[in-house]
């Protein structure tokens, strides 16, 4: 899910379009957040890059659009396992990174 809106990027990339019906409908879909509306999809090569320890970096290629996100890490990484919401059955885990800065 992209959303940027001075390039008026609002696409959701995939490599796996099944995948993505499935997130878009069990986790995003009713949810209140800014990706919870109607968004094309398309097909994109996903990739990071970098050290995950000091500059980790996502890559999304699509035939129109190439975008670079990176990061500096301060601070360890704080990471978060636990049981899955309510509307799912699978175990969920989201890491949180301090300065974000994209490019």
């Amino acid at each position: 899910f992209v959303l940027i809106p001075e390039a008026e990027i609002d696409v959701t990339y995939t490599d796996n379009r099944d995948l993505a019906q499935w997130t878009c409908q069990t986790m995003i879909r009713g949810g209140g957040n800014q990706f919870d509306h109607d968004m094309p999809v398309e097909d994109a090569a996903l990739g990071r890059q970098g050290d995950v320890r000091e500059n980790p970096s996502w890559c999304i290629e699509s035939k129109d659009h190439t975008i670079e996100s990176t990061w500096t890490v301060e601070e360890p990484a704080v990471i978060y396992w636990g049981p899955a919401p309510s509307r799912t059955s699978a175990p969920s885990s989201s890491s949180i990174t301090t300065s974000p800065e994209m490019t």
